[in-house]
């Protein structure tokens, strides 16, 4: 009983001390998202709250669609604009940083004549992406569609599961033609109440949850380390998180499953009326301050584009030419999202694209 009690003392002062120190108590993943038996998951329609880092609060919002943006414009008000549909994961989604500090809201304020739709989604991969496509596309009646590309995107599409959630699979046939395999998806476990209870309100809690975090992606780094002789684990061992491992991977056992998702997103987006543009995305501070090349897996990808004939556009070597410019950091504390002055050179980019494209192009979409 007395070592039970000096415990608590000790956790209640441990608290105490946490809070005065000024860590904010919040889920540090709020319940922005809901599950989707199509995609995998999607933001929780309509969802208000706060994501906590520390000290710091990102306001998040979604819309009646489940995606971080505006609510859907009515047709009269987009009448004359040049619909955007943004698809990607958490670099389309605005990772952490401000909603107006995105590439989406900073090419609608460079040009009045843009009105950009937002689906990224944190995880999300170019499966995924085609689905949403095909589902919200006709509602949107885009102009162009932006597709942003991670090097993850090669790996996680032959995958039915990212980041321990299930997700659809694609299989190709020997038509040539992609078959979903595994859907409806089985709705996941919810963790026990008390537990997110505990997580959200007891700051003890949140740092020993995430030591615990911290630990296990040190123990699966390490891991890679006795995977054998191969060149992949060899390649990735001293490398940084399992997101930041993917840019060093070798693309020797990569299927062209990606190729053909690309292939049918532009065929998709070519029946809607749009043109189809693909952004190539930078994803670690060090690749940029250190590298004057791409990834074999974004490599391979822009060859695929190339060959389907997608306007590619790598921002690889632009946020090295600026880093090396002017010294500045473009990515958050993770070291692997855009921070601001990552978005704003990502949307400069991606704004000249656009304003070659539109030079040949009809005028926008009533």
């Amino acid at each position: 009983m007395l070592l039970l009690g000096a415990l608590l003392v000790c956790l209640i002062g441990a608290e105490i001390f946490l809070r005065l120190a000024g860590f904010q108590v919040g889920s540090p993943d709020p319940e922005f998202f809901a599950f989707s038996d199509t995609l995998g998951w999607k933001g929780k329609p309509n969802f208000k709250g706060d994501l906590i880092r520390g000290q710091e609060r990102i306001h998040y919002e979604m819309n009646s669609w489940g995606f971080r943006d505006d609510p859907p414009a009515p047709a009269s008000s987009s009448a004359g604009k040049r619909r955007l549909m943004l698809l990607g994961d958490s670099y389309a989604m605005g990772y952490e940083i401000p909603k107006e500090d995105r590439v989406g809201e900073l090419l609608e304020k460079a040009d009045s004549s843009f009105l950009a739709y937002n689906f990224g989604i944190m995880g999300y991969s170019t499966d995924q992406e085609f689905l949403v496509l095909k589902k919200f596309g006709p509602e949107v009646k885009p102009d162009i569609v932006l597709l942003f590309f991670c090097v993850n995107d090669i790996y996680y599409s032959e995958q039915n599961t990212a980041n321990k959630h299930a997700k659809p699979l694609f299989r190709l046939q020997n038509d040539g033609s992609l078959t979903l395999t595994n859907v409806p998806l089985p709705e996941p476990s919810q963790p026990s109440p008390l537990l997110k209870w505990t997580r959200s309100h007891v700051a003890v809690a949140r740092v020993v949850s995430d030591a615990v975090n911290r630990f296990t992606e040190d123990f699966e780094r390490k891991s890679d380390r006795t995977l054998g002789a191969g060149a992949r684990s060899k390649s990735v061992a001293e490398r940084g998180g399992k997101e930041d491992k993917l840019l060093w991977l070798s693309t020797s056992d990569v299927t062209d499953l990606t190729y053909y998702l690309l292939r049918d997103l532009r065929a998709e987006s070519r029946r809607l009326g749009a043109q189809m543009v693909v952004f190539m995305c930078p994803s670690n501070k060090r690749w940029t301050e250190t590298r004057d090349d791409d990834p074999e897996g974004i490599k391979l990808a822009i060859q695929w584009c190339n060959k389907l004939e997608i306007p590619c556009v790598d921002l690889f070597p632009v946020f090295r030419r600026d880093f090396l410019t002017h010294q500045e950091n473009l990515y958050i504390y993770d070291r692997m999202h855009w921070n601001e002055r990552g978005n704003r050179i990502a949307a400069e980019v991606a704004l000249e694209t656009l304003r070659n494209l539109m030079t040949p192009m009809s005028a926008p979409s009533n």
